[in-house]
């Protein structure tokens, strides 16, 4: 299988069959059921879950790499949701996703990811599985209006590590 970048017109394509419906409250609390005419039949599995089977893998997208793009190899039945801000750890560096993303199944996608670890470039591990800790909230707030910008600028989910940069340490222990 040939691996696809994530793209913005298939995430429009979803955002425009998106429909609201009618809002429940209770108390102070407003919850707005969220509808989509791109309905999946068998669900989804989470990351978490995905990585754990021998059908579901995490890479880099070649042996020399690139830090701002993974590989992701969904074989499973199931679509699989990866959600923004989820840490992936291995390979030649752990990296953070950069949005949320499902990987349709049996689809060999190319995710946009950022750098959590200053210094490693070389291997660890041939993939990667997930990482037991969040970045904290002012790097990710950082890295969220990085790429929030780079979509308006140019399409793209990357991030500009330079303007907000990486941190000293590893965000988890591996």
């Amino acid at each position: 299988m040939e691996a696809k970048k994530v793209s913005t017109k298939i995430m429009g394509g979803f955002v425009d069959s998106v429909r609201i419906g009618e809002p429940t409250t209770f108390q102070n609390l407003i919850i707005l059921p969220i509808f989509s005419e791109q309905g999946r039949s068998n669900g989804f599995s989470l990351l978490d879950d995905a990585i754990r089977t021998d059908k579901f893998r995490v890479t880099e997208v070649s042996d020399s790499g690139t830090v701002p793009e993974l590989k992701v190899i969904n074989h499973l039945d199931t679509d699989v949701l990866i959600i923004d801000g989820e840490e992936l750890v291995g390979a030649k560096q752990n990296r953070i996703v950069n949005t949320t993303i499902l990987v349709g199944k049996k689809q060999v996608v190319v995710i946009p990811v950022s750098c959590v670890e200053q210094g490693r470039w070389r291997y660890r591990s041939k993939q990667f599985s997930t990482g037991r800790s969040h970045l904290y909230a002012d790097l990710r707030k950082k890295k969220s209006k990085s790429v929030h910008s780079n979509l308006k600028m140019c399409a793209s989910y990357q991030s500009n590590q330079l303007r907000y940069g990486v941190p000293k340490e590893k965000t988890s222990s591996t």
